[in-house]
């Protein structure tokens, strides 16, 4: 339980994470907005606030893509799907994940590049 003693202590961005979490029953929740509504907070900072939890959201994004993802050294077949993912990086600003994701998928093409031809070779030299 929440008191409002414990919601005074709390700053404007705290109290905005609170109204966004979904875990508080409908009591608590009207604690939480009585108390952020009576702050007085600027859209200006709402925004803020906002793009803060945004950018928070693409960072784990961003850690789940790599973890979820086979590794583009071992599977460069699926390249639209690298492609894909070092866009989405790049686009959360994490260039070196980019570049480093992006250098694993290009050696996994030399790698898939220099097997087909070795193979046609075999083939074609019977």
């Amino acid at each position: 339980m929440i008191s409002e003693e414990i919601l005074k202590k709390l700053d404007n961005f705290q109290l905005y994470e609170l109204l966004s979490s979904n875990s508080f029953n409908e009591k608590e929740l009207r604690l939480i907005e009585e108390e952020f509504s009576s702050r007085n907070v600027s859209n200006d900072e709402i925004s803020r606030f906002q793009s803060k939890t945004d950018v928070a959201n693409r960072r784990e994004v961003a850690d789940q893509i790599l973890q979820n993802e086979p590794n583009p050294l071992l599977t460069p077949f699926l390249a639209k799907r690298h492609f894909r993912n070092i866009a989405t990086l790049k686009a959360q600003g994490n260039f070196k994940k980019a570049k480093s994701y992006s250098i694993k998928l290009n050696i996994g093409l030399i790698i898939q590049g220099v097997i087909v031809v070795g193979a046609l070779y075999l083939y074609n030299k019977k």
